[in-house]
């Protein structure tokens, strides 16, 4: 997505959707914690 040129929020908010999908059971911090360092966003925004 940052590579079509769509603002970094939307390629964490994807990223974030699909880990969710995928580990349900992963608490939402958690899940935010690895999209964040595995995309480089600022979970602070």
């Amino acid at each position: 997505m940052r590579a079509s040129g769509a603002p970094d929020q939307h390629a964490y908010e994807a990223a974030l959707v699909l880990y969710r999908y995928n580990h349900p059971e992963d608490a939402v911090p958690v899940a935010e914690a690895a999209v964040a360092l595995w995309t480089g966003h600022s979970r602070m925004q």
